[in-house]
């Protein structure tokens, strides 16, 4: 689940909106949310899978950083890449 301000981080947003996510407005709907979750077995199972399944999908982007800027650290200087 995710509030209604999303500004500062608007692209995991939108991967956890591409996996399923709830967007809740309010406190009265958060809470809607929660009671609707916990009456429905199936559909947290099925969030919580997609949850996985988005967050497998999106590790590793600590390594692919690291290596980018290895790889342009070796660049010589004023080489654009």
């Amino acid at each position: 689940m995710v509030g209604p301000n999303t500004f500062n981080f608007r692209e995991i947003v939108r991967i956890f909106e591409r996996g399923g996510a709830i967007t809740v407005a309010t406190p009265g709907s958060l809470s809607g949310e929660l009671r609707h979750l916990l009456a429905h077995r199936e559909e947290r199972l099925r969030l919580g899978q997609l949850a996985r399944e988005m967050f497998l999908k999106n590790t590793g982007a600590t390594e692919r950083t690291l290596q980018a800027l290895h790889e342009l650290l070796q660049q010589p200087p004023g080489e654009a890449p």
